[in-house]
């Protein structure tokens, strides 16, 4: 799954505080169409209407939360949440239909208020279309497949870019997977998940209107994330149609009270499935590394950011916790921690006291002389 750096998140969330907000356009706008596109945009957004009211009919037989733009990108929260305000760029006609393109900032208050700067979060296009003489907003999503190619097997719904050589064996063979995993896990499948492959990270991004977003600059191409709410997957041609992290990350919603470090490692560990096209013992090698020249607090080990653009730290800790949990306990001891360990003081306290931790960093190394013992996950379905 495509993951901001921490840092991220909390410049990002740092900024949510309850307020309206400012939608404009930098030139008067002399055309009736997208002076009323202009107030559908800026109702909704600061949830003057509902999305039930302004959503296409399509988009709302479709997806469970109608707008799946302030879902997307593995954002970890409602995009209109964020205090920003938002620049209309452009109001772009195609036909009947309309793109507005938006940039959603917030202003860097300073001492000297004329250095003042912005911060851009993303710039994102939204498709407005006419529909019985009135404006309704579409999810981009759809305008942006709609010369893809699409196929159902089993739970999976694939939508695929034109380039991309489908392959219907590895598609049966997830559909296997994910059933199985069902079964082991004891947790109702759904009647259909959408799986998205586009051509790349870039293309993942724009596949759901994001022409930029604030992560852009700290990610290096290999992406891809699992929206729960629409139970949606969107990957690229590199993983395929097979892509073991995101459909693992599945369970997430039908384990409320597991820390994200169990979720995220699972995500890895199942299976080997890893992360970043990337095998776990690459991600283990450069945390061995790491430490040896960084001093870190490991007692704050769930607060650790990133190794490089490649390896998160969560890519670490949480597969070697699932190790040392699965080893110790098998199947069982994995699910009492799933469903007690939601906050990070409940996780460190069940680890210390099942493992007689006294030391987190000592626990993480040697965790990692076990798995590579083992020579692969010792949870494969």
């Amino acid at each position: 799954m495509k993951k901001l750096y921490v840092s991220i998140v909390l410049l990002i969330f740092g900024n949510c505080l309850a307020q309206e907000h400012e939608v404009y356009q930098n030139i008067e706008l002399k055309n009736q169409d997208k002076t009323e596109i202009t107030y559908l945009i800026k109702d909704y957004i600061n949830g003057k209407v509902t999305a039930d009211k302004v959503f296409a009919k399509f988009d709302i037989e479709t997806y469970k939360s109608i707008d799946v733009y302030k879902e997307a990108l593995s954002l970890g929260g409602s995009l209109y949440q964020i205090t920003s305000d938002i620049n209309i760029l452009s109001i772009k006609r195609e036909g009947s239909n309309y793109f507005v393109s938006t940039m959603f900032y917030w202003t860097n208050k300073q001492n000297d208020e004329n250095k003042n700067t912005i911060t851009v979060l993303a710039i994102i296009d939204f498709w407005v279309l006419k529909v019985d003489n009135q404006w309704k907003i579409s999810n981009y999503i759809n305008y942006q497949t709609k010369n893809w190619s699409s196929i159902q097997i089993g739970n999976f719904l694939y939508f695929y870019h034109p380039n991309h050589p489908f392959d219907v064996l590895k598609a049966e063979n997830a559909n296997i997977f994910y059933n199985k995993f069902c079964d082991f896990f004891t947790i109702p499948k759904s009647k259909l998940i959408r799986y998205y492959i586009a051509n790349n990270c870039n293309d993942i991004s724009q596949l759901f209107g994001y022409k930029y977003f604030i992560s852009d600059s700290v990610n290096d191409g290999l992406c891809a994330f699992y929206d729960e709410e629409n139970e949606l997957i969107a990957t690229s041609t590199s993983y395929g149609e097979m892509h073991l992290h995101e459909i693992i990350h599945a369970m997430n919603v039908h384990f409320p009270q597991a820390h994200y470090l169990l979720k995220t490692g699972l995500s890895c560990y199942i299976n080997d499935a890893s992360s970043r096209n990337q095998e776990n013992i690459f991600h283990f090698n450069k945390f061995e590394n790491y430490i040896k020249t960084n001093n870190l607090n490991f007692e704050k080990f769930e607060e650790f950011e990133n190794i490089d653009e490649i390896t998160s730290f969560q890519y670490v800790t949480g597969p070697l916790i699932c190790n040392a949990i699965y080893r110790k306990g098998g199947k069982k001891l994995l699910l009492e921690y799933l469903n007690n360990t939601k906050t990070s003081d409940e996780l460190k306290k069940k680890l210390i006291k099942d493992f007689k931790i006294k030391s987190f960093k000592e626990f993480f190394i040697n965790e990692v002389k076990y798995y590579k013992a083992q020579g692969k996950s010792l949870l494969y379905i």
